[in-house]
């Protein structure tokens, strides 16, 4: 490692007193980088005094995105875990597939996702809840995650970090283009699990209107095992996601567009993993579906008051249904003196549905103006939002051919969520100087529905409504010591409400538990502090960074000491959760073209992350936070830009060090290559291949691990990752 820092600044240092002489006068903006898979190239953007990862999928190279896990495979230090159903026996209504995202030991409603600037649903964690993977990447043009504390800016989710993925820019090429125009298509075909894609790009232009489409197809099964000891899971699915916008564009000063949205996917396995003792079938079937209408405006006159003023309105719907079904046999051992077997059969079938509304807007203004030697860019606005949130359990019960009355309370009253939330961030520049302040207003309400028949079933008393208001401020630096070097200071305050579920959720586990509702929940909060270093060469990139983040009042499950009438614990959602999280982050890049000419085309770089955990409240790791993990890679791109090929090497480290609580598999370490490569045989045609784990290797991921909701009965063979696998694209442009 000090090899590679002194190998860098030496070079460096042999031009920086030439370049102090020469830039004493305010220098231009520095280049930052844009990811894109294991790679990086140069993007000319503002720059930005935060750890920020910006990445377009249409210019990746190889670097396919098919699904949720692929967006990070190469992002050390943003993970998505993966659940397979039916690896715990007792949980077969468990869903398959990924659940939410994970930043920095942080994840799932602690993180915001958005999708063109609109909230995606939130995570439900009892009785066989959603998570949030309600998209086909395919069909977005790039994503940017923000890693740490982002409420300022973004709201009160993104108390650990921010994933915002962007719709195809396809009104953008169609704008320019000379044909009135536009049809691609692209086929992809992905051995791990056996599925074929289709993916279409359509536009057409008429004066100043322009319609553009984008449907993304897919059919499969199961994730292959091949390197496990036990079969996976059978499991066919189809999956759709398309999307849709209409724009009017009568000027280069204003736009109007309407986008559509669907996502459907239709998943149905048989949980051969929970066949075990006297259960002799177990099969789940989920459908998990999203629309959304949202109407957008964009105003940047040549001369005004503002630069852009920008604003949405939207409406969005979401809804997880599940079929569960498990049959049961056994023989009791027969009364004497009668000496007949008395058997005895169990069906059971659980229907779970979860469904949940946001209704918002956004306005949104940039505004730019000197004040004596310092330059503003101010950005203000108002973002509204309602939300509304239901669930159904419903539990059917055959015992013997006769009908068992059941108790299945819904796992959460359905109620309403309203957010008033402005904001104002002032970028304030001087010469090589850059200060960004800014602050964001919640005002967040939860108004129960304490419908009758829920506060029946559960016993439960009327629920207050919940009331917060709350300020998430945040401030930065950063200091252009030369036209390369680039050093960054950033603090940020954020603040998470409770969700739906945290409020009014319930669960009756009907074995050992149940959990009630806690009308006095606070917001949980965090504190981030971060210090960075990034250097732009022509012949090599630097991206340094160390953070310190405290976390306070985290919603945890406690028990609270009292039992019903079975004898039952009663738990509880509680603010007792303090969490400090730290650690470092190191992105190097080399370009040798730069060096040498012979080796113009090469490029290589490497992404370290080392992060810790301490849980202040219990003395004890935090279990979420990943271990070490490096990316290393070497790749060739051609000169004439017709082809290009990249090794990709990904290193995890075994975690050392786990909680007190923690009885579940712990992975052992692993090193993975893959190799990518992309070929433009015309102008209009192009094939990308992909070969993952080269070396065949049998590993696992650490996100993975423990994911069983009782971990005595995981089976670590069920989460091994894929053998030697691949994909291949053929796409083709008219």
């Amino acid at each position: 490692m000090y090899l590679i820092w002194g190998s860098c600044f030496a070079g460096y240092a042999q031009q920086s007193a030439d370049e102090v002489q020469t830039e004493k006068n305010a220098p231009p903006e520095l280049g930052v980088t844009e990811v894109t898979g294991s790679g990086q190239q140069d993007r000319n953007v503002s720059r930005v005094p935060a750890s920020l990862v910006s990445m377009d999928f249409d210019g990746m190279k190889g670097d396919q995105v098919t699904d949720a896990a692929d967006v990070v495979r190469y992002e050390p230090g943003v993970s998505i875990p993966f659940d397979i159903a039916g690896a715990d026996p007792f949980v077969p209504y468990g869903n398959n597939g990924f659940s939410s995202y994970r930043i920095r030991g942080v994840g799932g409603n602690r993180l915001l996702l958005t999708v063109d600037g609109i909230r995606q649903p939130p995570e439900f964690d009892q009785a066989g809840g959603m998570g949030r993977t309600f998209f086909d990447p395919r069909v977005y043009g790039g994503v940017e995650i923000l890693k740490g504390t982002g409420s300022a800016r973004f709201g009160s989710e993104a108390i650990g970090g921010a994933i915002g993925f962007r719709s195809k820019s396809l009104t953008d090429e169609l704008e320019y283009s000379p044909r009135p125009w536009l049809l691609k298509g692209s086929s992809t075909y992905k051995t791990a699990d056996q599925s074929v894609n289709g993916l279409v790009n359509a536009g057409i232009r008429a004066g100043n209107f322009y319609l553009t489409a984008t449907d993304s197809y897919t059919t499969g099964h199961e994730i292959e095992n091949a390197k496990g000891e036990v079969d996976a899971n059978p499991l066919d699915f189809t999956q759709n996601h398309f999307l849709t916008t209409l724009s009017w564009i009568p000027s280069e000063e204003n736009r109007l567009w309407m986008t559509g949205e669907h996502f459907v996917y239709d998943g149905a396995s048989r949980l051969k993993s929970s066949e075990i003792n006297d259960i002799y079938f177990v099969g789940t079937a989920n459908t998990n579906e999203r629309s959304r209408i949202s109407l957008d405006y964009l105003n940047t006159p040549d001369a005004g008051w503002w630069e852009s003023l920008s604003g949405k309105v939207y409406v969005q719907h979401s809804e997880n249904n599940s079929r569960n079904q498990r049959n049961a046999s056994w023989i009791d051992p027969p009364p004497l003196p009668v000496f007949d077997p008395v058997t005895n059969t169990l069906d059971r079938t659980d229907r779970i549905g979860f469904e949940y509304a946001s209704v918002g807007g956004i306005l949104a203004v940039q505004h730019w103006f000197d004040t004596g030697a310092f330059e503003h860019n101010l950005n203000y606005g108002l973002e509204l939002g309602y939300e509304h949130g239901e669930n159904s359990f419903d539990r059917e019960i055959i015992q013997n051919g006769s009908s068992i009355p059941t108790a299945a309370p819904t796992a959460f009253d359905a109620s309403g969520l309203y957010r008033i939330e402005p904001y104002i961030e002032d970028f304030i520049t001087r010469g090589r100087w850059n200060v960004i302040g800014g602050v964001r207003i919640t005002d967040y309400s939860i108004l129960p529905g304490n419908d009758p028949d829920y506060l029946a079933s559960t016993g439960g008393d009327v629920k207050p409504d919940y009331h917060n208001l709350s300020f998430s401020p945040s401030a930065s630096v950063d200091y252009q010591l030369l036209t390369s070097l680039l050093l960054w200071g950033r603090y940020a305050h954020g603040v998470r409400n409770p969700s739906l579920e945290d409020y009014v959720g319930y669960f009756d586990h009907g074995l050992g538990f149940y959990r009630v509702p806690n009308p006095d929940l606070e917001a949980e909060s965090s504190d981030a502090f971060e210090l960075g270093v990034r250097v732009d060469q022509p012949k090599f990139s630097v991206n340094a960074s160390a953070f310190y983040t405290f976390y306070s009042g985290f919603i945890e499950v406690r028990e609270t000491g009292k039992t019903d009438a079975t004898g039952q614990l009663e738990t509880m959602l509680q603010n007792v959760g303090d969490v400090d999280i730290y650690g470092t982050e190191l992105g190097l890049d080399f370009r040798f073209g730069s060096w040498w000419d012979v080796l113009d085309g090469f490029s290589a770089g490497t992404k370290l992350i080392y992060y810790e955990g301490v849980n202040r409240t219990e003395d004890d790791v935090v279990d979420s936070v990943d271990p070490f993990e490096a990316v290393v890679y070497l790749g060739y791109d051609h000169v004439s830009g017709k082809w290009g090929t990249r090794i990709t090497g990904i290193y995890r480290a075994k975690k050392e060090e786990v909680s007190m609580d923690w009885n579940a598999f712990i992975p052992p370490a692993s090193f993975v290559l893959d190799w990518t490569g992309y070929w433009n045989l015309t102008k209009r045609i192009s094939l990308e291949a992909t070969v993952r784990n080269l070396t065949d290797r049998k590993y696992w991921l650490w996100p993975n691990a423990g994911r069983g909701d009782h971990n005595f009965n995981e089976n670590p063979e069920l989460a091994v990752q894929p053998g030697i696998n691949g994909m291949i694209s053929l796409n083709i442009s008219l």
